[in-house]
């Protein structure tokens, strides 16, 4: 896709159709997959997190599911104070 006008009807459908991301550029998919692997490969291995983290996170991800669905954002003090009041003492 590199003619203006074509790009310019494809970010108009993302847009109407609320898409997360606009990708234009099919021939750059291989690159952004390697980057991507390369970024997953740096993360820990899995270890101990202490369960308000693990709460924080969860309710953190119903809520980004949420989102991409097209829900209305509800947010309650428990998504907030779930991992605060497991964080250690500075």
């Amino acid at each position: 896709m590199s003619h203006p006008l074509e790009l310019g009807e494809a970010v108009l459908r993302g847009v109407q159709r609320n898409d997360p991301y606009i990708l234009a550029h099919g021939e750059f998919k291989d690159e952004v997959r390697e980057i991507f692997d390369e970024i997953l490969d740096q993360f820990p291995e899995a270890r101990d997190v202490p369960e308000g983290r693990l709460a924080f996170e969860r309710r953190r991800r119903e809520i980004t599911e949420a989102a991409k669905r097209g829900e209305p954002r509800r947010v309650s003090g428990q998504f907030s104070s779930a991992w605060t009041q497991q964080r250690p003492a500075a």
